[in-house]
Order: structure tokens, then C-alpha cells, then sequence
């Protein structure tokens, strides 16, 4: 963070500068020579020096509120923060228009880094920027004060008003990524790093934290390994760049055995550290310790949803609609809530499980509500196509990880882990099964089971980011999997991408072609709901329903369908 702090360091100067030569300083001796001396001291790094010089102009003119502002200079950067924040209340006691000190004082109190303090610093950056509004360093420094206070919303109005200031603020565009973080959205954070980083590639903050990002919760060691070497590269070296390089190497050995494993060996995922811009404790790595290891025999291991399962069933559902006209369907009536998808995991369960029905047989509502566009910017937005006459809805589209196809890692610790998170997940402990299957898939990044596995449990649990992403990677070492493109697909319709999940479906329908009636048949219903009640598009749901009927006759929908396709001719 040594360009944040000799940014902030010539911010305070430059404001302090101006501030003294348009008051003045009507002052006789000692107090001018003292003055004098005491800002030559200040340029050249003698911060103790200028402060003594400050103490005794500030003695012989006490009143002056700008002497009191650069005592409180020389106090910071000497390091004397409760005298740095002393001088400048004073500063502002008599003079409270003097909104260079507010920005100091907040910088003073948010270096101290404790609770009260950092409420106050919030107070003086507010105060600041309500009198500096263009002042891209005010709300820098308040966005970074409300994400250490966990403020999440006033953080991201911060930084974005610093972006909007200034297109190119890498530290802008850094904060957001935090705030994403701290959201626990980790790919739209990780998209943030990613864009500061291509307008500046050796801004340090972003590399580092992009690299934590990857390692911890994206589950990419390989690309976090090259971004953590990019960092170590850097000239001048950070301050942190032998606790870096300590986990670099030890990430660098751990891929190394999971290339080539050794007999008994167990990989131990390495704790990253904390992101530039946060307190350590707000964002800690969920990483996989030696002792955690799983003890459950292979043979207990129950039977999880895998591509070999029956297909998933879809319940009964409520009623059609064209306009105001609506038919009664078998077992429904109007205004019924729509039911859901149960996994048939061993075609004896009952429990609800993975997938949430899209029903597009309810009335259509008066106005189309669809969830706010991704920090990417509003480019990645799309209008969803619509037939003549219906509404075109904005759309925000999905920022694919696409990752390459991981290597091969320790197999037989996997499985252990598979085993106990595959027994959470049947007593519905997701939290629990959530976790495991992410240490197996640590262990070995390429078992596919354990990849779908997690993008189930996750999809249940409600962490859409994880469910997306365990998708990918699934999809990432089977490409032709059926059942893992059509589960992504209706992962992206809950998350909110519904372009993007009926691309995804139609793709699984493209490489079906072998799949069983049933399986396809179930495709094509997801496929048509979506095109029915997302896009508003009977037309292209049209055939996809008459495909359902086509290929398996007695769907449990069959009768629903019939209706909806004699109601939208």
C-alpha cells in the first residue's frame, strides 16, 4: 500500500500548501522563521525535526488554525497518531471551515484502526466530501472507512462516486472489488481485480488480492500461483513480500503433489492472506487443515445424485394464462405456488432437493422485475429478444470463470472427504456437505462427482456464486455432460442470468441427442417455461413444449401443457 500512502501524503501537502498561502500566515518572529523551517523539514522527510519547529510557531501564534494543521502533518507521518489527531481538532476548534483538517484527521483516526476511531473518521470524511464533492481521495478514503466498518452499502456509494470521478481510479475499482468480497460474491469481486488490474497491471492491492481470491474461495490455485508470482515481482518489493512468497512457495509444492502424488501423501491447502483493504478478520480463507482429514470407510459412502441417477421429476404446477384468459390444469388450481423439482436419487426419496420450478403457467405480473446489473458496468447487460408486441426486459448476463480443466490431485483423499459431504448432504446439513465437497475438490480439483456435487449442495444451500462456479468447473472436465449443463443451466435461471441459462439449455439439448426421453423431455420443459415466463415469448416456448409432449407423452405436465398450448395459438 506504499502508493496509497505517499498519494495520501502528497494529498495532505498539496491541500495544506493551498490552505496557507490563502490565509497567510500574519505572524512575527519567532513564529514565521519557525514556520518556515519547519515546512522545509516537512518536504524533506524530517517529520520529528518540522514538528518541533511547528510546536514552536504554534506556540508563538497559537491561533492560527493552519500552523495547528501542519503540526498535525509532521505528528502523522512521524508516527505520533494521537498528537497527529490532537493538532488537527485543534486546527479545526479554530477554524471548523478548514476542510483539509477534516481529511487529515480522518486519515488519522483510520489508521488507528479501532472502533471508535473509526466511526469518527467516518464523521470527518463525510465531512469532508460534503464540501470537496470532486474529491476522489475523500471518497477513497471514506469508502475505506465504511468497509472496515462493515458498511457495506456506503462503501460501494463511495467508490463508485470516486469512479464516476475519475473512469480510471484503479483504487476505485480495488474498493469495489472488497465490497464485492465482503458480500461474499466472489466472482463479481475477483471481475473487479480483474478490471483494475487491466488498467494498471502492477497495482499491487488488486494483484495480491486477486490472487487470494482465486486460491481461497475460487478454487483456481494454478492462476492464483501466477498471480502471486506477478506480485513478487514487483519493483520496488512490497512490505509483505516474505509472507507472500512463503504461501507462494507453499502453493507452488502443493500443486506440485497434486500433479504427482505421493503414496499417503495429504495436500493441506495453504492459508492465503488477508486482501489489501480489509481488517485480517473480515475475510478468512475457509482452507482445509491435516487434521480435518476424513475417516468415513468408502464402502458407508450413500449414493448422491451422480450422471448415472434418474432423472430428476417435475411436480404438478398451478394454472395457464394467455392475457387474462386462464385454463385449470390436473391437481392445480389458479393462483397455486409453484411446486418444485425433486432429484430421484435413488427413486425412493421424497425430500425436496435441488431444483426450483420455473412455472410458466401463472399470470404473468404488471411490471417485469429482474435483478440488478453486475458491477461489470452496464455493457453487460442485454435485451432479452421478444416477440412483436411483448415487452423487452434488460437482462444481466453472467461473467463465465470458463476455467481450463484442472489436473489430477490426491484421488483417495477426496474421496474420503466426498464421502462425509455426500452423508451431510442426504441429512440435509448443506452447510456442512457444502464445506466438505469443497476440501474434496481441493484435494483433487479434477473429480467431477465432487465438482456437480458441490454445485448441487450449493444450489440448495442458496449460495448461488459457489453452485455457478462448482458448475463450471464440472463442465470444465466433462464438456458433454448432460445432467451438469442442464443443472447449470437452471442454476443461471435462479441466480437471475435467464439468458444465459437458456443458452446453456439449449446447448445441453444440442449434445442430448443421446440422452434418455425422459431426460431431454426435461430439458426442453425448462427451456420452454423460460421462454414462457421470463422472456415472454410463446412462440419460441411453443415448440419446446410440443417437444416435451412428443417425447414422453405422459409427463406428469402433459395435461398443463396442453392447456397452455390451446390457450396460445
Amino acid at each position: 500500500m506504499a502508493t496509497n500512502k505517499n498519494l495520501r501524503r502528497r494529498v495532505m501537502l498539496s491541500i495544506v500548501l493551498a490552505l496557507a498561502a490563502a490565509w497567510g500566515v500574519g505572524c512575527g518572529p519567532p513564529g514565521p522563521r519557525a514556520f518556515r523551517d519547519g515546512r522545509k523539514l516537512l518536504e524533506s522527510g524530517d517529520y520529528a525535526g518540522a514538528a518541533e519547529k511547528f510546536r514552536v510557531a504554534a506556540q508563538a501564534i497559537g491561533s492560527n488554525a493552519v500552523v495547528w494543521d501542519y503540526l498535525g502533518v509532521a505528528y502523522h507521518h512521524a508516527g505520533e497518531l494521537d498528537a497527529a489527531a490532537g493538532a488537527y481538532q485543534t486546527a479545526l476548534r479554530l477554524n471548523k471551515d478548514l476542510v483539509a483538517a477534516h481529511y487529515n484527521l480522518g486519515c488519522a483516526l483510520l489508521e488507528q484502526n479501532r472502533g471508535d476511531k473509526l466511526d469518527a473518521a467516518r464523521n470527518e470524511f463525510t465531512a469532508y466530501t460534503l464540501r470537496q464533492a470532486n474529491s476522489v481521495p475523500g471518497f477513497l478514503k471514506l469508502g475505506e472507512t465504511q468497509l472496515r466498518l462493515k458498511d457495506t452499502p456506503g462503501a460501494e456509494r463511495s467508490y463508485r462516486q470516486a469512479l464516476q470521478l475519475n473512469a480510471e481510479s484503479v483504487e476505485a475499482m480495488n474498493g469495489l472489488g472488497l465490497v464485492e468480497w465482503q458480500r461474499s460474491r466472489y466472482r463479481e469481486s475477483a471481475a473487479w481485480f480483474t478490471n483494475a488490474l487491466a488498467h494498471q497491471p502492477n497495482f499491487a492491492p488488486a494483484l495480491l488480492n486477486l490472487a487470494v481470491i482465486l486460491q481461497g474461495y475460487l478454487n483456481n490455485r494454478p492462476l492464483a500461483l501466477q498471480k502471486y508470482n506477478e506480485y513478487l515481482a514487483l519493483t520496488p518489493r512490497p512490505a509483505d513480500w516474505q509472507a507472500v512468497s512463503t504461501v507462494a512457495r507453499q502453493l507452488e509444492q502443493d500443486l506440485a503433489l497434486a500433479a504427482h502424488p505421493a503414496t499417503n501423501a495429504a495436500i493441506v491447502a495453504t492459508p492465503a492472506p488477508s486482501p489489501h483493504g480489509v481488517p485480517t478478520n473480515t475475510a478468512r480463507l475457509e482452507t482445509a487443515s491435516s487434521n480435518s482429514r476424513g475417516t468415513v470407510a468408502m464402502a458407508a459412502r450413500p449414493a448422491p445424485p451422480r450422471e448415472t441417477d434418474p432423472p430428476v421429476e417435475i411436480v404438478e404446477i398451478g394454472t395457464a394464462s394467455n392475457g387474462g384468459n386462464s385454463a385449470a390444469t390436473t391437481g392445480g388450481s389458479a393462483g397455486t405456488e409453484p411446486t418444485v423439482i425433486t432429484p430421484a436419487d435413488d427413486g425412493t426419496s421424497s425430500r425436496p432437493g435441488f431444483l426450483q420450478r420455473i412455472n410458466p403457467f401463472r399470470r404473468p405480473p404488471a411490471t417485469v422485475e429482474t435483478p440488478a446489473p453486475q458491477p461489470e458496468t452496464s455493457a453487460n447487460t442485454s435485451p432479452a429478444p421478444a416477440d412483436t408486441g411483448s415487452r423487452t426486459v434488460s437482462v444481466p448476463r453472467y461473467s463465465y470463470v470458463s476455467p481450463t480443466k484442472p489436473a489430477e490431485g490426491n484421488l483417495a483423499e477426496a474421496e474420503r472427504y466426498f464421502a462425509q459431504a455426500a452423508q451431510a448432504q442426504n441429512d440435509r446439513r448443506l452447510k456442512d456437505a457444502v464445506a466438505l465437497y469443497r476440501q474434496a475438490t481441493q484435494a483433487d480439483p479434477a473429480f467431477f462427482e465432487a465438482q456437480a456435487n458441490l454445485g448441487l449442495a450449493a444450489y440448495d444451500l442458496g449460495d448461488m456464486t459457489q453452485s455457478l462456479l462448482a458448475y463450471e468447473m464440472a463442465l470444465a472436465i466433462k464438456p458433454e455432460s448432460f445432467s451438469a449443463r442442464f443443472k447449470f443451466g437452471l442454476a443461471l435461471s435462479k441466480a437471475g442470468y435467464i439468458m444465459d441459462a437458456a443458452q446453456e439449455l439449449e446447448r445441453a439439448l444440442a449434445g442430448g441427442s443421446n440422452e434418455t426421453a425422459e431426460k431431454q423431455a426435461m430439458a426442453h420443459l425448462a427451456l420452454a417455461n423460460l421462454y414462457s415466463d421470463q422472456f415472454h415469448r410463446p412462440a419460441a416456448a411453443r415448440p419446446h413444449y410440443q417437444k416435451v409432449l412428443e417425447l414422453d407423452p405422459n409427463n406428469t405436465q402433459a395435461t398443463a401443457i396442453r392447456s397452455w398450448l390451446r390457450a396460445n395459438q
